[in-house]
């Protein structure tokens, strides 16, 4: 993985400048003549130092310079202690790489792939979700289609019923006004039958009279008024 790859480019690069920071330090003595204003005092009291040191290692301990003098700088370039300490600086490097850089690669790795998988985990997530909504958004369009075809289908309905009601209503109203003109005609013409019968038995009745009497003219005009009268009611009683 990433942390992987980065590692030994690290301990390379880290190895690479701690071995050239030990081979290029630059002596001291230089840099203190450069920034000293009176370098003669300075190397005079040094070189007293130095004798002072001489005089009480005299078994010989130090190193010695190319002046005579013992060498007690510590940041003096010592050919013998940077090799000593690379070695030991690439011993130390390659227990830690075995011991501990290892492990810690290992658990990056892990939770670089935990990661990785919650990831992936979050898109599938994000995939069902995607999923599920489009099916409640079909479930959802096809609902509003079906309670639209329910509505249309109500309201045709209704128009159409409503036109059987009509329809039926005027069949009704034109039937009873069948029956009614029916009726009256019926009534109609029975009262001439009876009128007819009426005039015909009144007819009768005054020939008879006519025939059994004679008639002087005001007693025709009486009995025509007689016969009216009876005729008027007797009609109402009938009906």
């Amino acid at each position: 993985m990433i942390f992987t790859r980065v590692l030994p480019g690290l301990a390379v690069g880290l190895a690479v400048g701690l071995a050239w920071l030990a081979l290029g330090t630059e002596p001291v003595g230089a840099q203190s003549e450069a920034l000293d204003p009176h370098p003669k005092l300075h190397h005079e009291m040094e070189d007293a130092a130095d004798d002072s040191v001489a005089a009480i290692e005299g078994d010989g301990h130090g190193e010695v310079n190319e002046h005579g003098k013992v060498n007690t700088n510590p940041l003096e370039l010592r050919e013998d202690l940077a090799v000593w300490t690379a070695v030991v600086f690439l011993l130390l490097l390659a227990v830690l790489w075995k011991f501990a850089w290892g492990p810690i690669a290992q658990g990056l790795q892990r939770r670089e792939q935990g990661i990785a998988d919650q990831i992936a985990q979050a898109e599938e997530s994000n995939r069902q979700s995607k999923e599920s909504l489009a099916q409640y958004q079909k479930k959802l369009t096809d609902a509003k289609e079906e309670v639209r075809a329910m509505l249309e289908k109500a309201r045709r309905d209704a128009e159409q019923l409503g036109g059987e009601l009509i329809d039926k209503a005027k069949q009704e109203t034109q039937a009873q006004q069948q029956r009614a003109l029916q009726q009256i005609d019926i009534a109609t013409a029975a009262a001439m039958k009876e009128l007819a019968g009426y005039s015909a038995e009144m007819a009768v009745q005054l020939a008879g009279k006519i025939v059994r009497a004679e008639l002087k003219p005001a007693d025709h005009a009486a009995l025509i008024q007689q016969a009216m009268a009876n005729f008027t009611r007797q009609s109402p009683s009938q009906n």
